[in-house]
């Protein structure tokens, strides 16, 4: 996620890393927070909110110009130097910010954290066709909304990963025995990254939510396209 700085009348551009802990921080910003020096290395704040470690590493080592968080004392870093190895500490993020203009600022600066805004310039879409190649000019309507608003847009948001996007929607037509969409979409999970395995233990519990035939009826697709060996879908 590319966020915006502002730090003493200047905006600075950034990153969040693609993390548990740095979607956590991501969802609160808009954040405008107070810095104070720490240790002649990091200038720290106070998040009002704790950040859940799960699903990274318990120790690491962050670098001049990222952004870390350190649960111990609830707090977001901004790193203009190098404090070693330490547990409990999460790298989240980057900035361009000068490291000596950073080291610079006086106790009690505010410092305000926001998503970038997109402009004309800057926003990509992923090319998909896939519309367009299943119905061609014959519904427009379709084709543009699915190819320029599901796959383009709502796919390509950062509040949810990819993968946990194609899970959410495994599970939704799988509940309502679409295994025409499924064939497309068991693919899909698996260029989103999601392991056969996870899609095996995943298809098992919607078995018991969804209705064993729905769920015996996925991962019947599921091992067809295993064991066809089938490619990942293409836009």
């Amino acid at each position: 996620m590319n966020i915006e700085l502002a730090i003493d009348d200047r905006t600075v551009s950034g990153e969040l890393f693609e993390n548990p802990v740095a979607r956590q921080l991501g969802d609160l910003l808009p954040l405008t927070l107070t810095f104070d020096d720490y240790n002649d290395v990091e200038k720290v704040a106070q998040l009002k909110r704790e950040l859940i470690l799960d699903g990274v590493p318990d120790v690491d080592e962050p670098h001049p110009g990222e952004i870390g968080y350190y649960a111990p004392l609830q707090t977001l870093v901004l790193y203009y130097g190098s404090p070693g190895r330490w547990p409990g500490l999460v790298r989240v993020g980057r900035f361009d910010h000068d490291l000596d203009a950073l080291r610079a600022l006086e106790n009690g600066t505010v410092i305000s954290i926001a998503k970038a805004a997109k402009t004309a310039e800057t926003v990509k879409t992923t090319g998909w066709t896939g519309g367009q190649n299943a119905f061609g000019d014959f519904a427009p309507g379709l084709v543009h909304y699915t190819d320029k608003v599901l796959f383009d847009e709502v796919w390509e948001r950062d509040g949810l990963a990819k993968r946990d996007r194609s899970l959410v929607t495994i599970a939704a037509l799988t509940a309502m025995g679409k295994t025409d969409q499924l064939r497309f979409h068991l693919a899909f999970a698996r260029q989103n990254g999601v392991t056969d395995e996870e899609l095996k233990e995943a298809l098992l519990q919607l078995a018991f939510y969804t209705g064993w035939p729905n769920g015996m009826a996925a991962m019947t697709v599921l091992q067809e396209i295993i064991d066809a060996g089938c490619p990942h879908p293409l836009p």
